[in-house]
């Protein structure tokens, strides 16, 4: 059956209907919204800021209850109330400090009756506008109320009674009577019980812990001031004129014990103050008392076992409470209120600790200058037992907080809104796909909070990029992009990976010098990195290779690229500086230098002095003109006896000739174009079981082996493509073949046709000869750490690549061929040590830091000579994978080098950009300049690397290191393996076989 409404709808105007009640109740905080917004509007203001507006057929009764619950006028009364309550008690404590005390001072009086006014009305008005009157009359506080009033209003009566002449008799007599002088100081103590009003400050509590805290602490100070009152008056001597007579204190006559109800007063009666009740009570709730002040009365002794007996009932309670809250209350929900200092802000969908490891490590190095800066991870689940002692590790520069980046609330705790630099990192999963959503969603909402705040996304999957920089990320990193290019390219450039991950690392490069030259020249070269620098205006005049021959001259310091308004711009030769400068500064570069101090000393050099550089460069550029036109005419150019009008005609003439031919020929390229057909669809069976089911040619080689399958496998062959030739074959070996999603997406849309795949196991013999592993060019070793496999140790997650390189090692050496290349990706740094094999060293020396010091002493009498490297140990444990030979030949890519390059993008927001150009080359330069390397020409062989970067400069190349390969001695035991050497001394002599990276346009010619 319906029921009936509670109130039958009635015509309103223009016969609409009124709304329910509850619809109308619904409505209250929009009115109250278009209420503040109106008052803004015409910018009075109005009551609507302290009171809350009455709601329609709201009655005044229920106006006035809800005010007194959420108006912020009557949250101000209670806070004053609960002022003027301490107020009274400190009224009471000051009258009876000394001692028990009736007379009570006429100040203090009206003030008291002036608070007592005020706790009238807020009950009046409180039993007005009470729902239910008699549940509120009986209630706990309100009895307290009642007690507090009335008491004041009774001490107000004998006051006016006082000074009434009718009434001083009957007053007098109160205050001389024993029971009278109990019953005035009792309701000094009844007003003192207002003390309890206090728990109206939970209501301004933030958290449930702040409230259980205050509530412990409140129930504790009332219950020793109302009980220190009660005890000091249950106490007090009766008649302490009499006692305090000579008779008396000398003995305890007949008459004392007479006129004195406490027989053991006379000769020892002492009216304690009130501090010592204080003292007494806490003694007596913490422990069982000293006895050094305990009851003389039977009144008084009653009082403090009902003391006793309350403190154990109530104290436990409230304890137990609040440490239960405690106890549920973690740490990390707390919010982060240190906005003065800048901040950075790391959420994920599922946070890793060696990703966070990596970045925690880059960023607070401390030759990175970030001091000062704090980190909030933001994450909604408790930080893993790893995580929790590298937050200790850094604390109190990272701070963890439990939250969603879903929720505004969360993301205000974390301080987004007011935050430096926002990160989104990603994880490796099986779920790719759904990895990167998350991740583009987490962007979104950073963004929605701080719409200008720098936001930095990881993504898995290339694709994705473009789904994040919708969603508001200012740069989209690309994990396995980043990876696989680097392994692709290292098939082809040398050191690749070791050189790059060296530039975006902070290495604290020991002061001990080692023993070894290739050590040295390789760690001096570990030390250069990327920075970003912005040119003063003093160089303004100079073109961008004349910037980079006076920095590398004076400071040898590498410029790389430009930052433009319109994006990358990769050694940009002709650009002229200040021609599109602001004021303050020509250009932003990036550059690659030894050491932030180096970068210092680009605002030393004065105007005057790069003007007298920039006249006399281009004067030897003239004479070295002149000579080259007059070694053109001895050989026969033009006859001798020609005009000099006809000289200067052919000699622009041939100027002419030599720049139309030199635009004209195309360099070989190392890249190559890939041909992009419409795409099948995605569920063609045929072709996907044609290429898995397609035998491999019968003795190739001079081909890559890839073990493994990546899931991102287009990263991987796109640039395998454009690094090496079409007609090279690609061969993948893995148990399982790629996914139909990854055929379509990677092979057949761009129609790699030389891509075959193998089904077998890099572990068997037969299968290795069957791919001719031995033959290959090139041996790429992933690893299988994105996959399902788990292990006891986590450190054993490069066990399978490590067990294939060796299977591969001892195959080749079984059937007496030299290994191929291998290029091999591992997940633990620690565990490339395990691949010193790779370079075929023979001597177990090279595969320990101690053995790279000098000989002559011990590592114990190394740290006595220098006691003062405190950072020793810090510099060794940089160096663990860093000199080993495996990592030094830029023959194995270890994880964290992504951490690393977000971690620089704090400082330099555009090196992820940069790095991509130096990749990839730059979409605003038509040439595609990037890096790429080639063998030392012959006629820089022998030269030192400072003449060699000159040489190259002059025809538009920019040499930014090279890669030594291995050098052999006579003593076996001395083998000088392949390493990477970053922006060499410039007095380094180049040998035959060295191969230097240069930046440029791709080409095998050097044109020198």
């Amino acid at each position: 059956m319906k029921l009936p409404p509670l109130h039958e709808p009635r015509a309103g105007p223009r016969g609409l209907k009124r709304r329910p009640a509850a619809v109308v109740q619904n409505t209250y905080a929009n009115k109250v919204a278009s209420a503040f917004r109106f008052e803004q509007m015409i910018g009075e203001p109005t009551a609507v800021h302290w009171l809350l507006p009455p709601v329609h057929d709201e009655s005044f009764r229920a106006w006035a209850a809800r005010n007194l619950e959420q108006a912020p006028l009557c949250r101000l009364t209670d806070a004053i109330l609960v002022i003027m309550s301490f107020v009274m008690v400190e009224f009471f404590m000051y009258t009876n400090w000394a001692g028990y005390n009736i007379d009570i001072e006429p100040a203090i009086t009206n003030a008291g009756t002036a608070i007592g006014v005020c706790f009238t009305l807020d009950y009046l008005i409180r039993l007005y506008a009470a729902p239910l009157r008699l549940e509120y009359v009986t209630s706990f506080f309100a009895i307290v109320d009642a007690i507090g009033i009335c008491s004041t209003w009774i001490e107000f009566g004998l006051s006016v009674m006082q000074n009434n002449t009718n009434s001083q008799d009957i007053v007098h007599r109160l205050r001389t009577d024993d029971v009278g002088r109990q019953l005035l100081s009792l309701l000094q103590v009844m007003k003192s019980m207002r003390i309890l009003r206090a728990y109206r400050l939970l209501r301004f509590t933030t958290s449930i812990v702040q409230r259980q805290l205050l509530a412990t602490l409140l129930t504790v100070v009332s219950m020793i001031i109302a009980l220190a009152g009660i005890l000091q008056i249950l106490e007090m001597c009766p008649t302490p004129a009499l006692c305090a007579s000579p008779v008396c204190s000398t003995n305890a006559t007949e008459v004392c014990v007479q006129n004195c109800a406490n027989t053991q007063c006379c000769g020892t009666c002492i009216d304690l103050r009130f501090l010592d009740w204080i003292y007494f009570v806490v003694v007596s709730i913490m422990t069982v008392g000293y006895g050094d002040v305990s009851p003389q009365t039977r009144m008084g002794r009653l009082g403090v076992a009902t003391l006793i007996l309350l403190t154990f009932v109530l104290v436990p309670l409230r304890v137990n409470k609040l440490i239960a809250v405690i106890s549920s209350h973690s740490d990390y929900t707390k919010a982060y209120n240190n906005t003065e200092e800048r901040h950075a802000v790391i959420t994920a969908c599922d946070l890793d600790a060696n990703t966070l490891t990596a970045f925690l490590r880059q960023f607070f190095h401390p030759d990175n200058r970030l001091w000062n800066e704090q980190i909030i991870i933001l994450h909604p689940k408790e930080p893993s037992v790893e995580i929790t002692k590298l937050i200790h590790l850094y604390e109190p520069r990272v701070t963890y907080i439990v939250g969603s980046a879903m929720r505004e609330t969360d993301l205000r705790r974390a301080s987004v809104h007011k935050s430096s630099t926002c990160y989104v990192f990603t994880c490796m999963s099986s779920q790719f796909e759904k990895t990167d959503q998350m991740s583009s969603i987490l962007t979104n909402a950073f963004r929605s909070l701080n719409p200008t705040v720098p936001i930095f996304t990881q993504v898995i999957l290339s694709r994705n990029i473009s789904h994040c920089q919708i969603s508001g990320a200012n740069n989209v990193i690309c994990v396995e992009k980043v990876k696989m290019t680097l392994l692709a390219k290292s098939c082809d450039i040398k050191g690749l990976s070791t050189l790059v991950s060296n530039l975006l690392d902070t290495i604290a490069i020991p002061n001990k010098k080692p023993d070894r030259s290739w050590i040295s020249g390789y760690l001096k070269g570990c030390a250069n990195k990327f920075y970003s620098v912005d040119i003063p205006r003093t160089y303004s005049g100079l073109t961008f290779s004349e910037l980079v021959l006076f920095l590398y001259n004076n400071l040898q310091i590498i410029p790389i690229a430009m930052i433009l308004d319109n994006g990358v711009k990769m050694i940009p030769m002709s650009f002229k500086l200040g021609t599109t400068a602001d004021p303050n500064t020509c250009c932003t570069l990036y550059v690659i230098a030894a050491s932030p101090e180096a970068l210092d000393g680009i605002g030393r050099y004065q105007h005057e002095e790069i003007r007298v550089f920039r006249q006399t460069l281009r004067k030897m550029e003239r004479d070295r003109q002149l000579r080259a036109e007059k070694k053109l005419l001895e050989t026969g150019g033009l006859p001798p006896a020609a005009s000099p009008a006809a000289i200067e005609n052919a000699i622009l003439s041939r100027r002419h000739t030599r720049r139309t031919s030199a635009m004209a020929q195309p360099s070989i390229s190392l890249g190559c174009r890939f041909t992009q057909g419409q795409r099948s669809s995605i569920y063609d069976s045929t072709a996907y079981d044609d290429f898995i089911m397609r035998p491999l040619p019968e003795n190739i080689e001079d081909h890559i082996v890839v073990i493994g399958i990546p899931f991102a496998l287009q990263d991987l062959l796109i640039p395998l493509h454009q690094t090496l030739s079409q007609s090279r074959l690609i061969v993948m070996l893995a148990p399982k073949p790629p996914t139909k999603e990854q055929y379509h997406q990677s092979i057949q849309k761009h129609h790699f046709n030389s891509v075959y795949y193998f089904q077998g196991s890099p572990l068997h013999s037969k299968d290795l000869l069957r791919a001719c592993v031995p033959t290959a060019a090139s041996v790429l070793v992933l690893s299988s750490a994105a996959g399902t496999k788990s292990f006891f140790d986590e450190n054993m997650v490069d066990a399978d690549a490590i067990t294939s390189v060796r299977f591969i090692l001892e195959g080749s050496y079984l059937i007496g061929t030299r290994p191929p290349s291998l290029i091999v990706e591992l997940v633990k740094h620690t565990n490339v040590k395990f691949l010193s094999s790779i370079v075929k060293s023979q001597s177990l020396r090279t595969r320990r830091i101690s053995h790279l010091l000098r000989r002559g002493q011990s590592r114990l009498e190394d740290e006595r000579s220098a006691p003062s490297d405190s950072n020793a140990d810090d510099d060794f444990n940089d160096l663990v994978h860093l000199c080993q030979p495996a990592f030094a030949s830029g023959r194995v890519y270890v994880s964290g080098l992504v951490e690393c390059l977000m971690s620089e993008c704090y400082q330099k927001p555009h090196l992820s950009a940069v790095l991509d150009a130096l990749l990839h080359g730059s979409d605003q330069d038509a040439e595609k300049q990037c890096l790429f390397q080639v063998q030392c020409p012959k006629p820089l062989v022998g030269k030192s690397f400072g003449e060699c970067f000159r040489k190259l400069l002059n025809v538009n190349f920019v040499c930014i290191g090279c890669w030594h390969p291995e050098k052999p001695h006579e003593n076996p035991d001395a083998v000088t393996p392949a390493y990477v050497e970053t922006n060499p001394e410039t007095d380094t002599k180049m040998r035959e076989l060295d191969r230097l990276y240069l930046i440029g346009r791709p080409t095998r010619d050097i044109p020198l």
